[in-house]
């Protein structure tokens, strides 16, 4: 047999099914799970006891299924029920997931729980639980924060918890389908952590890069970006030429994983990927990074500003009066064939300046000698 080996209280868990440890994580594929001496835990002694775990789960899983348990398998035609239990779901089929405990509730355990919930596990990320229950009241934190504490009702009581079967990727509910993920961490202890302690063992544990939403770099395919882009400065001009109405924003984040959404001024969301668009009073726009956590953010404002008519000497387009330009007329492209009908001698060439103020020279009627002409 193969086991998970408790590296402090020594309670060793069995590999069950398919269940493997990969590069120190314990991998389970759906089919299998880890089975602990539930005796040997006895929760049901503590006076109060935390289970904590770190896991990624695997994308797609619904339904009930079960992290960690403790507790009993009911018999006889209930042998599908679990009872006298404390379990954590991070899926279930009404779409949230629940810390729970139920004891001395035989008839429908589920309807007597004492529970706390919380929106269920939908993504493939590392995710921290920590689930605490003592003599009077449950308590679920997800990622250091404290999603709150309920009051233990009824019969529920930790004492009452029986330590028949405790399992790591599956539950005391016989018929439910196994939770498929990695576990990466996966403890159990006599006491209460604080909040504090959570919270501290969270960060601790994710490092600094899960919680930056900083930008590396930040830039536009036009324009002079004031100041200079730096990661902590948050606020700035981007002056484009006079007349520019679309501009390519490009920036990276410092975390890859982490992601960002770029807004206008009316908090319309911009595909980041597209050029943005804007008219003569320019654009504001706003970049809201989101670290891997999920909430910790941070906004980069840019006002998008013309700059001054005067400073423009760029055209607005070349308008032929007989043929075609090629390449069509862009204001950043200076050189251009035209292409005229056979036998042409001459051609009006109106180049419409950006700025309406600003003066053209060596356009107007252009003379065609051999074919060819060249202004």
């Amino acid at each position: 047999a193969l086991y998970v080996i408790d590296e402090v209280g020594g309670v060793n868990g069995l590999l069950e099914g398919d269940a493997e440890v990969v590069d120190g994580q314990l991998t389970l594929s759906g089919t299998g799970y880890v089975s602990f001496p539930a005796n040997s835990i006895a929760i049901n002694e503590y006076e109060s006891v935390t289970i904590e775990t770190f896991f990624n789960q695997a994308e797609g899983l619904s339904g009930y299924t079960t992290l960690f348990g403790v507790g009993r398998k009911g018999t006889g035609e209930d042998a599908w029920k679990g009872m006298d239990y404390f379990q954590y779901q991070p899926t279930r089929e009404d779409n949230i997931s629940k810390l729970a405990v139920s004891t001395l509730y035989e008839a429908e355990p589920w309807v007597n729980e004492s529970s706390v919930n919380a929106g269920m596990m939908t993504d493939t990320l590392t995710h921290y639980v920590v689930g605490v229950l003592t003599a009077t009241e449950v308590t679920l934190y997800i990622d250091g924060v404290l999603i709150g504490s309920e009051p233990l009702t009824g019969t529920n009581a930790l004492a009452s918890i029986v330590p028949e079967s405790a399992f790591l990727g599956w539950g005391v509910y016989g018929n439910d389908p196994k939770w498929q993920g990695n576990v990466e961490e996966f403890h159990i202890y006599d006491g209460v952590m604080t909040d504090l302690e959570v919270e501290q063992r969270f960060r601790a544990y994710m490092g600094d890069n899960y919680f930056n939403p900083l930008l590396e770099t930040l830039s536009f395919s036009k324009g002079e970006l004031s100041p200079v882009f730096e990661q902590e400065e948050f606020d700035y001009v981007l002056t484009v030429p006079y007349g520019t109405t679309a501009i390519d924003l490009n920036a990276e984040t410092v975390v890859p994983s982490a992601k960002f959404v770029v807004f206008d001024g009316s908090n319309n969301e911009l595909d980041a990927n597209a050029p943005i668009t804007f008219g003569e009073d320019g654009i504001a726009l706003s970049i809201s990074v989101t670290a891997i956590d999920g909430t910790t953010t941070v906004d980069y404002y840019v006002d998008v500003v013309w700059a001054e008519g005067t400073t423009s000497a760029a055209l607005s387009d070349i308008e032929l009066s007989v043929g075609n330009l090629r390449p069509a007329f862009t204001a950043e492209v200076t050189e251009y064939a035209a292409i005229l009908p056979a036998g042409t001698t001459s051609v009006t060439v109106d180049a419409v300046p950006m700025w309406p103020d600003a003066v053209v020279s060596d356009d107007g009627v252009i003379e065609v000698t051999e074919g060819s002409a060249e202004i």
